[in-house]
């Protein structure tokens, strides 16, 4: 590892077979949580530190990390987004990115954008919901699920990048979006409930829009 930018690997000495000893290791980890939110840490555990008992000591900005190994983490980040990630001085091992520290960032903000209940043909099949995400970073929708007033869920996958918009169709799962009317949840990975809708009916074919029904 290049601790001091001058191009040449750092390392403590050498031992046996001119084997260097490198200055320094490290370590990056990304997550998802579960709401689905991406989140990262960097450590740096330096040859003459010797601190045991309090691993948060070894936080460093994955900024940092990545201008001494001249490597790119998580290339397929916004630039945006991959900045306020990376630049981050953790002081908690784990957690929401930006928690504990300055330069937080808010959360992704998942919202039911419109519904199609009574769709031309078969509705089983073709019933749908679209999903938009408002908020600032992608949301993995892994473990997510639509959920009527009876209890009936659709499950949701994929990631939905910030400021996309996805329909799901029902595809012959259990929950039915009814004719005449009914209470759509949006209940992300750990339980809660993000976002919820309610319609009256819907003509065959229409599409209702979620903001002209709050």
């Amino acid at each position: 590892m290049d601790t001091d930018g001058d191009g040449v690997e750092d390392h403590e000495g050498l031992v046996g077979n001119d084997i260097a000893i490198p200055h320094a290791t490290y370590k990056v980890i990304g997550w998802f949580d579960a709401s689905g939110a991406f989140n990262a840490r960097g450590y740096v555990v330096d040859q003459d530190d010797r601190i045991r008992h309090n691993e948060a000591h070894y936080l460093t900005p994955i900024d940092d990390i990545e201008a001494a190994t001249g490597l790119d983490f998580f290339p397929e980040l916004d630039a945006t987004r991959a900045q306020a990630i990376e630049s981050v001085q953790h002081t908690d091992l784990w957690g929401s990115t930006g928690s504990g520290s300055s330069g937080a960032v808010s959360g992704g903000v998942v919202v039911i954008a419109s519904l199609v209940p009574n769709p031309v043909g078969d509705d089983r099949p073709n019933e749908a919901v679209t999903l938009r995400n408002d908020g600032t970073e992608a949301v993995n929708l892994r473990a997510w699920r639509l959920r009527d007033r009876a209890e009936n869920t659709w499950s949701l996958s994929g990631i939905l990048d910030v400021g996309d918009e996805r329909t799901f169709l029902r595809d012959y799962q259990s929950m039915a979006l009814n004719n005449d009317g009914d209470t759509v949840e949006l209940v992300d990975g750990g339980g809660a409930v993000v976002h919820e809708v309610t319609y009256d009916s819907a003509a065959s074919g229409q599409t209702l829009r979620a903001d002209s029904l709050q």
